[in-house]
This record gives structure tokens, C-alpha cells and sequence, in this order.
């Protein structure tokens, strides 16, 4: 019986594998053969190549000559080892992100090819099979290095020296953020305030402005350490009570990862950082304090962050103290109660109705529902790109309690589904807003306590029954093979998703740079003023001096009224349009195009299009456009 166990998941195993290697030649024969000569030839030995590595597997899973081949891994001298993973992980990164190859490489059967390659070679050289009960969690190891790896690639792409915005709204956070802690960067008479209710966001990328005259790059290298950073410490502490060092390397990047799927934003990883910390002391009130001190600055970054630590410290106290407690039932309840209500409450001071700077943008956009499935602002859908990030371990975790590998008292159960479930609805109502939808961001607090439930599992799982690959006895085939592709999902989404960087031409730069600084030096010649209604960043950063900044009729948050079809907030703006307030506006380019449902954020830009491009251009006309930069340079129609 065990024989035919271990023989089924190893046939499940390579069935995936040949599929994947049958589709990814099919794409490189497609895509390369009869374009020339040399490009027939790479194409015939790319598809040998792949054929030897499933070959090569095949042999390692049911050739009795596998211990041979593994033997001389075994024997190879570690600086080759080494070497050889280093050169796996970083050079097909590098090609997908930095060179012209990457464009070659976008298919997915590619991708998946490439990562499984990768992830396998580096198992194989590190973990070969007969190592027994850690070869699937080198496995997930692995996987999950490549899967940073490629994460490290894509986000170092972003620090550039590029004074203008990489994205649609890259620039202009810069300014937002510089508010708390560089408001003399600016000419300005009043208090300088952004219309955001989020101390705690400006703070965190702000802290960098506490260092005078640091360069753009500089900050752009702040944001990648934020977001790299965050997610590998907070999977870090989370699973550091794991004894066995292997699994805990392992949960470890595995965990970085999963939390990049989202991806979850560093201003909520740092409190929960902080409440790792402290969530398995022993003491109730350092835990107390802890939770309502992370709670305040959770809810001071996002309102329905607030109940996250709440719903931490509770799972906790259930799993780890309430079964050792003495006394009644509510006896022994009282003090998850008391971790609850302060992990929650201080949060929620002010929070609830003061959300996008007490206005009622939040309330008054719209839901869009058909984001749920399928569609082209997010491909997948958020139920099945969630389903995808998340089920895998969701089963895990059944599996592990159903069969009582993991035991823990119905309360515990209770409130774990409870936590995930509520915060699942609260992510799933904040994706179908306009505006979001793109991705899985707004998931996650479901992310983290999916999480946060899975390291509370593998730290009480003891040692002797952690789930082996080769015991079967442990994991049937099904559950076996459902582990390895579950587990493998937060790499390959890290490195699905790599794309290669958009170089811009450096005289494109030059251009628009010199083109603002001649706008602005004729503009103030005028009487009127200069908006800065993007590439904001300019003036923080002093690529455009002396110029007095208009707060108001920020990008973003035009967009947020237009999506709330603020009629009010717009009537002023195009009083001032009107009656050619602005000299200059420096903004995004303006069109007036709308859009149907077949392309990606439609909704959003028809309202952007609705309530600032079409007054804008009404009484606006530009002097200067760069696509490349996304610049627009307007001045009011009649003057020259």
C-alpha cells in the first residue's frame, strides 16, 4: 500500500512537469522556428534541453540508478554548489528584468518552466530525495528563494535617477510623504497638510526626509528595502519558534512570498512586525499593551486595519494560554476578551468616520462587482486569483486539524474562521470599490491571518510528525502532490510576474526637464499661478525652484473625487480653470477618451476623463507632451 501511495503522488508529480515541458516547447518552436537558421537551431536545442531535465526527474523519482546520480551531487565541493545556485537564482532574474531577452520570455509556460528548473536544480544540489523528511521542505526553500529572487529583480528595476514619476502615481507620493517631516521643502504660507487620513504610511517612507538633500534614488531605494524588507522580517518572527531548522528556513521564505502575492503594503506589515513580537510572551500584560499600542498605529495607516492585531491576539491567547488557564469557561475567557477588545478599539478612535481626510470619498464610490471574476483590469478575478493564493494552505490547515495532527479546542477553531472569514468579506467589499480590483492588495488581512494560523500550526506540530515528502504513511499521493503545487504557488506568482523594466530615453528626460524649467521661467512672468497638478516630486526634490505650490487639485485625489462623482469639490476646480487661475498646470497627459469594458480600468478613467481631462483641455491647451514621460505642460487658450 505504501508502495502504490508513494508511486501516485510521484506520477502526479510528473504528469505536471510534463505537461508544463510539452507546453513550453510548443511556445519556443512557435515562437523561434523558420525566423532564421541560428534561431531554428536554439529552438532544437532549448526543447532537447527540456526534454533531458524532465528526463533527468523521471530518472530521480523511479530509476533505481537515482541514488548514483544523487551521490555525485552529493560530491560535489560546496564553493561548485554555491556558485552554481547564485548564477540560478540571479541571472534569469536579471535577463527577464534588465535585458531586451525579457520581452521573449513573457510567456507563462516559459516562466513556469524556467521556475520549476530553477527551484528543482538548486533542491537537487542542496536536498537530494533520500534525505527523508526534509526534501519537501527544501523543496518549498528553494521555490520560495527563486520566487524572492525574482521579486529583488523586479523591485531594484525602480530605483533609477529619473527625477520624473515611474508610475502613475510613483512621483507624487514623494511629495505626499515628504509633509510630515520636509514641509520647509516647499514655498508655502498656511499648514501644509495632505487630504490623506495616513500618519501612518507618511511616516514610515517619510522617515526618510529626516536626512537632508538625499536624492530621489535614494528614497526610491527606501521604498524597495520597505517592501522586501517587511515581508521576510515579519515571516521571519512569526516562524521563529520552529525547532527544526530546515522547516523554519523554509516557512520562512515560503511566507515572504505568500505575503507578496498581495502584495501587502509595509504599513501594515510594520505593526504586525511589532505584534510578532510580542504575541507568544508569556506575560498578558506586555501582550495587552503591545496590542493596543500596534492597534492605534494600524488603524492610523488604514481604518479597517484596526481589528487585525485584535483578531491576532485573540487566536493566540485561544491556541496557546486558554486550554492552560484555570477556572470556568468565561472565567478563563476574560482575559481574550480584554486582548481583544484592546487589539481593536484604539485603532477605531476617530478612524471609522475620518477616513480620506473625513470626506465621504470612501462611502460614495462605487462597488464594481464584475471585478469578482474575470475581467481586464485583473485577469484572474479576485475569487479565483484569491482562491489560487490561498486555498492551498486553507486545505493544508483542514487537513492538519481534520486529522488531528493539529489539535486545538473548538473556541480556538471558532475564532479562527471567524478572523479569516471577516477579514475575507472586508477585502473582498474594498476590491470591488473603484480603484481597486488590480490585484489582491486589498486581501490583505485575510493573507496575514492565513498566515499567522499557519505558524501557529507548524510551531505546535511536533517535530516527529512534520510531513514528510517520502512518507506516505503521513500524506497520501493526493494530499502529497496538492502540498508541493499549493506550496510552490507563492514563487511562481513572484516570478510570473516579472516584467522587464521601461527604459526611457535618457534625452526623453533631458528634454521634458528643460521644457518645465522654460514653462515655469516664462510662467512667472504672469500673474497667475503654477499648479503642480503631478510630477510634484520636482519641487520636493528641487528639480524646479521658487515656485509657490498650490496644495490643492492633487492628482490623486482628483481622482478619488471623480470617482465619487464629487460634484462640489469639482465646481470650485472649474471655477478656477475658467478664470485661468494657472499660469501653467504640470500635469499627466489629458485626453478625452473614453473607455469600454474591455479595457483595464475603464470605470476609472471615464471619471477621470469626466470631472478633470475634459474642463481641463476646455479651457487649457498643452505647449508640450512627452508619452514617454507621461508629461503634459498646458497653458490657458488665447495666450501665447
Amino acid at each position: 500500500m505504501e508502495n502504490v501511495k508513494r508511486t501516485g503522488w510521484k506520477l502526479m508529480l510528473l504528469a505536471g512537469l510534463a505537461f508544463v515541458t510539452v507546453q513550453t516547447a510548443r511556445v519556443i518552436l512557435g515562437q523561434l522556428w523558420g525566423l532564421s537558421t541560428n534561431w531554428s537551431v536554439i529552438a532544437i536545442v532549448a526543447t532537447l534541453g527540456m526534454a533531458t531535465f524532465f528526463a533527468s526527474i523521471a530518472t530521480l523519482l523511479f530509476h533505481e540508478k537515482r541514488l548514483i546520480i544523487t551521490g555525485w551531487i552529493r560530491q560535489l565541493p560546496g564553493w561548485l554548489k554555491y556558485s552554481l545556485a547564485f548564477l540560478s537564482l540571479t541571472i534569469p532574474p536579471a535577463v527577464i528584468v534588465f535585458s531586451r531577452w525579457g520581452a521573449k520570455l513573457s510567456d507563462i509556460w516559459l516562466r513556469m518552466e524556467l521556475f520549476i528548473f530553477i527551484s528543482t536544480l538548486i533542491w537537487l544540489l542542496f536536498f537530494a530525495p533520500e534525505d527523508g523528511r526534509h526534501s519537501m521542505a527544501g523543496l518549498v526553500l528553494c521555490a520560495s528563494i527563486a520566487g524572492y529572487a525574482m521579486a529583488v529583480a523586479a523591485w531594484l528595476a525602480t530605483v533609477s535617477t529619473n527625477p520624473f514619476g515611474l508610475s502613475w502615481s510613483e512621483g507624487n507620493r514623494f511629495y505626499d510623504y515628504s509633509v510630515i517631516f520636509g514641509k520647509d521643502l516647499y514655498h508655502y504660507a498656511g499648514q501644509l497638510t495632505v487630504p490623506y487620513n495616513s500618519p501612518g504610511r507618511y511616516a514610515l517612507w517619510g522617515s526618510l526626509f529626516l536626512i537632508p538633500g538625499l536624492p530621489i534614488w535614494a528614497h526610491r531605494l527606501w521604498n524597495v528595502i520597505l517592501w522586501l524588507g517587511t515581508p521576510l522580517l515579519l515571516s521571519a518572527l512569526l516562524f521563529r519558534p520552529v525547532a527544526d531548522r530546515t522547516y523554519r528556513r523554509a516557512a520562512t521564505m515560503w511566507g515572504a512570498v505568500f505575503i507578496m502575492q498581495g502584495p501587502v503594503y509595509p504599513h501594515l506589515l510594520v505593526p504586525m512586525i511589532l505584534l510578532a513580537v510580542f504575541i507568544h510572551r508569556k506575560n498578558f500584560w506586555a501582550r495587552l499593551l503591545a496590542g493596543a499600542a500596534i492597534s492605534y498605529y494600524a488603524g492610523s495607516s488604514r481604518f479597517t486595519w484596526a481589528i487585525l492585531p485584535g483578531i491576532w491576539l485573540v487566536i493566540a491567547d485561544l491556541v496557546n494560554e486558554y486550554p492552560q488557564r484555570n477556572g470556568s469557561w468565561w472565567k478563563r475567557l476574560l482575559p481574550t476578551v480584554a486582548l481583544g477588545l484592546v487589539g481593536i478599539l484604539p485603532g477605531m478612535k476617530d478612524s471609522w468616520f475620518q477616513y480620506a481626510g473625513g470626506s465621504a470619498l470612501s462611502s460614495d464610490q462605487p462597488l464594481l462587482w464584475n471585478r469578482l471574476l474575470p475581467n481586464p483590469t485583473y485577469p484572474e478575478g479576485i475569487l479565483i486569483g484569491g482562491l489560487i493564493a490561498m486555498l492551498p494552505v486553507l486545505a493544508i490547515l483542514l487537513w492538519a486539524l481534520n486529522t488531528r495532527y493539529w489539535r486545538i479546542n473548538w473556541l480556538a477553531l471558532l475564532a479562527m474562521a471567524a478572523g479569516v472569514a471577516g477579514t475575507l468579506v472586508i477585502g473582498l467589499m474594498a476590491s470591488v470599490k473603484i480603484g481597486g480590483g488590480s490585484n489582491l492588495h486589498n486581501l490583505d488581512m485575510c493573507l496575514l491571518t492565513l498566515l499567522f494560523i499557519a505558524s501557529l500550526a507548524l510551531v505546535k506540530l511536533p517535530e516527529t510528525t512534520l510531513p514528510p515528502i517520502n512518507q506516505p504513511h503521513i500524506l497520501s499521493g493526493f494530499v502529497s502532490a496538492f502540498v508541493i503545487f499549493g506550496l510552490f504557488i507563492p514563487g511562481w506568482t513572484s516570478y510570473q510576474n516579472g516584467t522587464p523594466v521601461q527604459k526611457i530615453d535618457p534625452a526623453q528626460i533631458t528634454d521634458a526637464m528643460n521644457a518645465t524649467k522654460l514653462a515655469v521661467s516664462e510662467a512667472k512672468k504672469g500673474d497667475g499661478e503654477i499648479l503642480f497638478l503631478d510630477q510634484r516630486q520636482l519641487l520636493t526634490f528641487g528639480y524646479i525652484q521658487d515656485v509657490e505650490l498650490i496644495s490643492d487639485y492633487e492628482k490623486k485625489f482628483m481622482m478619488d473625487n471623480a470617482m465619487g462623482n464629487n460634484a462640489e469639490y469639482f465646481a470650485a476646480f472649474d471655477e478656477d480653470l475658467r478664470n485661468h487661475r494657472f499660469t501653467l498646470i504640470v500635469s499627466d497627459i489629458q485626453k478625452i477618451q473614453l473607455q469600454d469594458t474591455r479595457s483595464a480600468f475603464n470605470e476609472e478613467n471615464n471619471a477621470y476623463v469626466r470631472w478633470v481631462s475634459t474642463p481641463i483641455l476646455q479651457y487649457y491647451r498643452p505647449i508640450y507632451t512627452n508619452k514617454q514621460i507621461n508629461l503634459m505642460l498646458l497653458v490657458p487658450i488665447g495666450e501665447h
